[in-house]
């Protein structure tokens, strides 16, 4: 039987297609947005080779400094499991209060239910 490692490169550019995309969905809006105030196809591809050079860097850096506590924490797996349950609550949570903050205080359930 034929077996080798996939772990390695695979896992990265799965990673680096799966931010890729969700970098162009939640960015799209926004170039849509300023491409409508500019005047000619220069000014809106340099706007957009800068504004996507600044978006990969910026999430980049961001995504590093979130994960050096993980990183740090491998060598003992009880604080490494307690980070990653600690981050998992933080985010269910911001999802309600992001859900509720929506729906209720900015009254989109009433679109639904109203």
């Amino acid at each position: 039987m034929h077996q080798h490692d996939h772990s390695g490169r695979a896992t990265y550019l799965k990673s680096m297609f799966v931010g890729i995309v969700h970098g162009l969905a939640g960015s799209a809006a926004m170039v849509l947005l300023t491409m409508s105030t500019i005047d000619s196809v220069w000014q809106g591809a340099i706007y957009i080779i800068i504004f996507g050079v600044g978006t990969c860097v910026g999430m980049l850096l961001f995504t590093t400094i979130l994960s050096i506590p993980f990183d740090t924490s491998t060598t003992s797996i009880k604080v490494n499991h307690s980070l990653i349950r600690l981050t998992g609550v933080v985010c269910v949570v911001f999802g309600i209060y992001y859900m509720y903050n929506l729906g209720v205080n900015d009254e989109l359930f009433t679109v639904w239910f109203g």
